[in-house]
């Protein structure tokens, strides 16, 4: 089964312990696909116009995605081997976005919108490797991340409002792998 939990799940670090909750009382295998902590990504869309001004780490945006991630990792993994892990795991995609982000300013506006899109898409992760280590530390659930961009394959439908359509055989074929892997 499939289950989606969207940003107002997550409102406040806090949320992620009840959707664990929830998870946790639904049998069998389950894919859970989560959006960011509520107000993550617009702070991530505010760090990307920073960044095409030219400074951003010393920005409140950026100070604020790291006050905000980093509190969400204390409250609810604290001082454990998960919540060092997933602080190391922040840690390396930070300085791994602030290279990328470096970048804006001197790029062209079609690249401006690839940085972005990459950049806007770490709340999801970030949301999903917390929900994992929830799981894992509290319900001691066999719980694995999941990155969709390892599994899902979209193609640009030719629109002009840039809307896409899922490669349907191509990602069921993918995601069949990633579980199969897994198993390994």
């Amino acid at each position: 089964k499939v289950h989606k939990f969207g940003g107002s799940s997550f409102a406040d670090p806090d949320c992620y312990g009840f959707v664990a909750n929830l998870v946790n009382s639904f049998d069998g295998k389950n894919l859970i696909v989560v959006s960011a902590m509520s107000g993550i990504t617009n702070v991530l869309y505010s760090v990307c116009e920073c960044a095409k001004e030219g400074s951003f780490t010393d920005k409140e945006p950026w100070k604020l995605l790291q006050e905000r991630i980093l509190g969400a990792i204390a409250l609810r993994l604290g001082d454990t081997e998960q919540g060092r892990k997933e602080v190391r795991r922040f840690s390396t995609d930070l300085v791994y976005l602030s290279t990328v982000l470096s970048l804006m300013s001197d790029s062209l506006p079609s690249d401006q919108t690839l940085i972005e899109a990459l950049v806007v898409g770490y709340g999801e992760i970030w949301s999903a490797r917390l929900l994992t280590q929830i799981m894992r530390a509290t319900h001691h659930r066999s719980a694995a991340f999941m990155d969709a961009r390892d599994v899902l394959v979209v193609e640009p439908t030719g629109d002009a409002d840039e809307t896409i359509e899922v490669c349907w055989d191509v990602t069921k074929q993918k995601l069949k792998t990633w579980f199969y892997n897994r198993k390994r």
